[in-house]
């Protein structure tokens, strides 16, 4: 229907959930799973107007979580919504290498809600797959939502595609809008780690496919450290990064603002 409040298709269980297989749905999908859930080999997109919610009180994860592909068993997951991809989580959320999120209209948002969250793969809002090139820019506003009670970490290990042997991959984050992450910290007081091949990005002219709304805006906070070795970035004019830690904020890397550049650490 296009109410952007029900499901049209809908998957409860007590226990754990896996989908496997390529769901195209016309309308909006939410998952309830009190174990985990896992999404392996899988395309799964929500159309028009339709959203895609994940709720469990155990772990999410998203393509190769294991490192267990191969040739003959690919795990790579794509999930994409035009309006809303939504993830609550009690336990840890893991995007593997292989896992990409979209959200896709004008104004659309990727929700995150985690215990702990791990990121080698990517999360777009504002942007749609795209076979050839990995995707392309579709909606200007998007916005990307990530709150953790505890750690927050981007970059991994993942698998050559070719070979399938062990290698260091990176994570993103990027959106047409705007980007929050709050985190907690983790028992070595570590909130949010941002690996050297990692990014957070945000560019509200989808890297000048659309005139900007208003503003870029990334913002990252945690109770714990934050250290950056990636690329933390607003593109657009005007846009501001704040970054904000009740510790320590570490820097080995480019951090850039196109108008404000805020950071505040605490004491540690």
């Amino acid at each position: 229907t296009a109410a952007r409040y029900d499901s049209e298709v809908v998957v409860s269980a007590t226990g754990a959930v896996v989908i496997h297989g390529d769901l195209n749905l016309a309308g909006s999908l939410l998952v309830s799973a009190g174990d985990d859930v896992r999404i392996h080999n899988t395309d799964l997109v929500a159309g028009s107007g339709q959203r895609i919610t994940i709720n469990t009180a155990g772990d999410l994860l998203l393509g190769d979580a294991g490192l267990e592909a191969t040739s003959k068993n690919p795990m790579a997951v794509t999930i994409s919504a035009d309006r809303l991809v939504e993830f609550n989580v009690g336990g840890q959320v893991v995007v593997a290498a292989d896992a990409l999120v979209f959200s896709e209209a004008a104004d659309s948002s990727i929700r995150i809600a985690s215990g702990k969250l791990d990121i080698m793969g990517a999360l777009r809002a504002g942007a749609r797959y795209n076979a050839t090139s990995g995707y392309g820019w579709s909606g200007s506003s998007g916005t990307v939502s990530i709150t953790s009670n505890g750690i927050i970490t981007l970059g991994g290990q993942g698998l050559d595609p070719t070979t399938f042997a062990p290698v260091t991959v990176g994570g993103t984050i990027a959106s047409s809008g705007s980007v929050s992450i709050s985190a907690g910290k983790d028992a070595l007081g570590i909130g949010i780690s941002l690996s050297e091949k990692s990014s957070i990005t945000v560019d509200a002219t989808g890297d000048g496919k659309f005139a900007a709304v208003a503003p870029g805006s990334l913002k990252l906070a945690a109770s714990g450290d934050i250290l950056l070795l990636g690329v933390v970035e607003s593109k657009d004019a005007g846009s501001d990064v704040a970054i904000t830690s009740d510790t320590l904020v570490y820097v080995d890397s480019f951090v850039k603002a196109n108008d404000e550049l805020t950071i505040r650490g605490g004491a540690d």
